[in-house]
């Protein structure tokens, strides 16, 4: 174990150490898009449905403090903080990103919506998540040894879970479940 050990440590110094991985879903929601724009400008929406997040605080400037919890196999509860800014792009778009595009743990999370007909609406969301690390030690001991790759691979299939939950949650919820308060663009 010790050899195993040393292997992995001198590895480490070798660089940096980067996940990146995105994915992508949909979900209907009953009600016109405006409305599912109110909803998803409320920040409390991913704290409310979204699994995987331990807490979202407001700051004084307008951002939030995103706190996700996952459990990561013979490590551990790996808990990572994202700094967001809600904001509403031209096209109608919500979009929670970290401002600073070179932060360490870095997060887009971007939501569209498209009449579906009958005061229904198609919330298309896509979801980007980029951790960089000294060295993937930082990430998990085995990290170094299974490689940006496969991980960001793994990475990928979980936030594609992630969001499929996610979906199912916003389409079993009440619309009054849905509007229930938090805060968001500003």
């Amino acid at each position: 174990m010790t050899a195993l050990v040393g292997l992995v440590g001198s590895l480490a110094i070798l660089g940096g150490f980067t996940l990146d991985a995105s994915g992508s879903g949909e979900v209907t929601l009953a009600m016109v898009p405006d409305s599912a724009r109110a909803v998803f400008c409320q920040v409390s929406v991913l704290e409310r449905f979204m699994p995987g997040v331990a807490g979202i605080t407001d700051r004084p400037d307008g951002s939030f403090r995103y706190l996700t919890a996952r459990d990561i196999p013979f490590s551990g509860e790996m808990r990572t903080e994202f700094l967001l800014r809600c904001t509403i792009d031209a096209g109608g778009g919500v979009n929670y990103q970290t401002p600073d595009s070179t932060a360490a743990n870095w997060m887009r999370f971007r939501f569209t919506f498209t009449p579906a007909g009958d005061g229904r609406t198609d919330v298309r969301m896509s979801l980007r998540v980029r951790l960089v690390r000294e060295s993937g030690t930082e990430i998990h001991l085995l990290a170094p040894l299974l490689g940006e790759e496969f991980l960001s691979e793994r990475m990928e299939g979980d936030i594609t879970d992630m969001l499929a939950t996610f979906a199912a949650r916003l389409e079993d919820a009440a619309p009054a479940q849905l509007a229930g308060g938090g805060t968001g663009a500003r």
